[in-house]
């Protein structure tokens, strides 16, 4: 369990991963364990995988409740409710804690944000989020993610959070027609996409650059260039990892972190999943 719990006194076989406005717990294996009524300071998004069964116990209007959730379900609890939870299988342990100006900034313009109320569900049935938390697992099996990749799946997940789960007599904004960026804007982001390959770019810095909220961001760039901010950083990566894989001197790991990959592991990962062979063996075919 992260930090931000305010009880959480049995030792855990995970670890917690701090991106800003949200948390990650990940624990490749979990045993069975229980924590005692607790609560969050932030929306905490629990993704159920394979084996995985797990028992609540929290308030309602009525008194306290009991739901039992397995594998593929979703649990969202809103902050500050108390909640208890017994683990009771070795399964994958993944959960995302999302503070609630998160949610609000990403759903601006897609509910009204004055009234934005999420609703606990202990036992939701919600692919999306499942397919968003099988994406997140695997790059944490992989390595440490992206500050860039986090940030944009947390923006998204929060924009559906606040379109699924808040209260139901919220109305949405009228939607408009998104034509994507304007070409001016457009060529601001790529030029300091650019300029700053090599670093750490996040997606608040990129919005920023744009002018946009970060929701917002996402979605009118994936319109103009047809790919998410993510997958177009990975690919100019790439593209400049083979320019600089032409230089004999340089080695794989020097040309993993001039390029703004993690390590070389990343680069090689990457560069085969888009260009289908290793480095070594791209450089070796020059």
């Amino acid at each position: 369990m992260p930090e931000h719990a305010i009880l959480a006194p049995t030792p855990s076989d995970g670890y917690t991963h701090q991106f800003g406005e949200v948390d990650i717990y990940y624990a490749p294996r979990e045993a069975p364990k229980r924590w005692p009524e607790h609560h969050h300071r932030a929306v905490q998004v629990s993704i159920l995988m394979a084996d995985a069964a797990v028992e609540t116990t929290h308030h309602t209007s009525a008194g306290k409740a009991q739901q039992q959730a397995n594998a593929n379900h979703v649990l969202v609890i809103p902050p500050y409710q108390p909640h208890a939870i017994c683990w009771q299988s070795p399964a994958p342990a993944l959960s995302l804690y999302l503070e609630p100006n998160l949610i609000t900034q990403a759903a601006y313009g897609h509910v009204d944000v004055d009234s934005l109320n999420i609703k606990a569900n202990y036992a939701a049935e919600d692919p999306f989020i499942q397919q968003l938390g099988q994406g997140l697992r695997t790059e944490l099996q992989q390595g440490m993610p992206s500050r860039l990749y986090v940030e944009s799946l947390a923006t998204i997940m929060a924009v559906h959070l606040a379109r699924t789960y808040a209260s139901s007599d919220q109305p949405s904004p009228p939607k408009s027609v998104e034509r994507g960026l304007a070409r001016s804007v457009l060529r601001r982001v790529i030029d300091y996409i650019q300029a700053h390959l090599n670093q750490d770019l996040s997606l608040g810095k990129l919005a920023e650059v744009a002018n946009l909220s970060e929701s917002y961001f996402i979605r009118q760039f994936k319109k103009s260039m047809g790919v998410s901010p993510h997958q177009y950083v990975l690919q100019c990566r790439v593209k400049q990892a083979q320019q600089l894989l032409k230089q004999p001197h340089l080695s794989i790991a020097t040309v993993s972190v001039q390029a703004g990959f993690k390590d070389q592991n990343h680069l090689t990962r990457t560069f085969r999943r888009l260009i289908g062979i290793t480095p070594k063996t791209y450089r070796n075919q020059r």
